[in-house]
């Protein structure tokens, strides 16, 4: 057995979503591996389905604009499943002789889409292994826990009636080997509100996907 941590845990999804690869062309499946991989090297702006498709499935701006929203929802998963391959691969430094087996005894994907990757994490897999930004943008901690408390801060040094409102968010995170460290943030109700809405921002954004 490999004692490499390559997919050793996937999310919840993973198998639909490589079902999508499954569905692409062999030249677009590598296509879209190639942008991932480059995206993953230059970190510069997003990766969006709708661009991705005009680019590798050689759709017409107005193809994409009326496509369904199942297709849209599969370009997304193709996007999904190929970028946690390949960010898995770099967090577990996955050598290129190991991809393709692990790959293809953990996911429903079909031989052609396993050699596909393959190949394409043959080509980037060196620089993005050796590449520090790479590594340490992939070694940004998980959140393992949080908490919060509402409180009303009385008094201080300056002033003895304040009556002034906090609230207090403790979070754990989880680095990459294991070890949790918890960190705290106290913010006023007007910053918590502000904060309140970006997280709202995000769920928006998610519920497209």
């Amino acid at each position: 057995a490999s004692d490499v941590e390559f997919l050793r845990v996937t999310p919840e999804g993973f198998l639909q979503a490589t079902d999508a690869l499954n569905q692409l062309s062999s030249s677009d499946l590598e296509s879209l591996a190639s942008e991932i991989c480059k995206f993953l090297l230059e970190r510069k702006g997003c990766l969006y389905p709708q661009q991705l498709a005009h680019k590798i499935i050689s759709r017409t701006d107005n193809d994409i604009q009326q496509c369904g929203c199942d297709e849209k929802k599969a370009v997304q998963q193709a996007i999904n499943a190929v970028s946690l391959i390949y960010r898995d691969a770099v967090r577990s430094k996955c050598h290129a002789d190991e991809f393709e087996k692990i790959l293809s005894s953990v996911s429903s994907l079909n031989l052609s889409s396993c050699t596909i990757l393959a190949r394409v994490w043959s080509k980037y897999s060196t620089t993005l292994l050796t590449n520090s930004k790479v590594q340490s943008i992939l070694s940004i901690g998980r959140l393992a826990g949080f908490e919060w408390k509402f409180g009303v801060s009385t008094e201080s040094s300056k002033s003895s009636k304040l009556n002034s409102p906090f609230v207090v968010l403790l979070f754990r995170i989880a680095d990459t080997d294991g070890m949790v460290k918890s960190y705290c943030v106290e913010m006023s109700v007007s910053e918590f509100n502000e904060f309140a809405e970006s997280l709202n921002s995000i769920v928006a954004v998610l519920d497209t996907l």
